[in-house]
């Protein structure tokens, strides 16, 4: 029996030196990992006058949560038509029901003045909208491989803030895109020679684009008026060395952008693709 064993086990041996070798197992470092890319839809100026509106504007998220399986939405500035209470807490209503996290920034209409009148006041209650939606006005968000700098002030307070992010965000080559989150148009606080960013602000009568010394693009959203029985707003779906830009006309598809960005190289362009039919 011992016998038997033993010549069993040499001839076990012995086929396993002579068989083909195994392929060498991968380092698993060595292999690529993946890399995360957001999709994310955008309001802009979204002039909300009342608790109904909320209405409006959750069906559109769920819409583009279903249709386009977005991560997450950003509201730029105008998210109210005069900063009153019932109008933040419809905004409010918005953040903490919406199926996936809501980033904000405020402009001229969200905050309180000292006569009560947005047009005609002087005093910028920034304290106010803080303490309403509870969050900052200033602050910043690293998603996946990409930055968003969200700026409400549009005095020194916010442009020492973008300058300051921006900084940091020379040397840095974790992030593919960085995108400048603002209701007014990009100002001082974007040096031309800065690496390439995204620049999102508030709405307009129509979809526009601007590229800025083939470096910088800024995205301008049509306004999405609370008097709208369906709502406009922008996808963005990043990819390798792009973003894709669909514009949305009473939640239809109306234009898409292809915007080329190279941190590393230093160059921005943007190509408008086909008009839906």
């Amino acid at each position: 029996m011992t016998l038997k064993f033993t010549i069993a086990t040499l001839l076990l041996t012995c086929a396993s030196l002579w068989a083909d070798p195994k392929e060498p197992q991968k380092d698993p470092q060595s292999t690529p990992l993946t890399v995360t890319r957001n999709t994310f839809m955008v309001f802009g100026n979204t002039y909300i006058t009342k608790l109904e509106t909320k209405t409006s504007i959750l069906t559109s998220i769920n819409q583009a949560v279903k249709d386009a399986d977005i991560d997450f939405v950003i509201m730029v500035g105008e998210l109210t038509m005069g900063a009153t209470v019932e109008q933040f807490n419809a905004v409010k209503y918005v953040m903490e029901n919406s199926p996936v996290p809501v980033h904000v920034t405020a402009s001229n209409h969200d905050l309180a003045y000292d006569n009560g009148d947005w047009k005609t006041g002087k005093s910028d209650d920034y304290a106010r909208f803080r303490k309403m939606l509870k969050i900052e006005t200033e602050y910043s968000l690293s998603i996946g491989r990409s930055h968003f700098i969200m700026q409400s002030h549009t005095e020194k307070i916010g442009a020492d803030f973008t300058k300051h992010e921006l900084e940091k965000l020379e040397e840095n080559t974790a992030y593919d895109f960085v995108y400048h989150i603002t209701e007014a148009s990009l100002g001082a606080e974007i040096d031309r020679k800065n690496k390439p960013l995204i620049g999102i602000n508030g709405g307009t009568k129509e979809v526009k684009y601007h590229v800025i010394a083939n470096r910088h693009v800024k995205m301008v959203p049509i306004e999405n008026k609370a008097t709208d029985i369906k709502d406009d707003y922008l996808i963005f779906k990043e990819n390798e060395g792009f973003v894709t830009v669909d514009s949305y006309l009473d939640r239809r598809l109306d234009k898409s952008f292809k915007i080329i960005i190279d941190r590393s190289a230093g160059t921005c362009s943007v190509e408008k693709k086909s008009q839906a039919k």
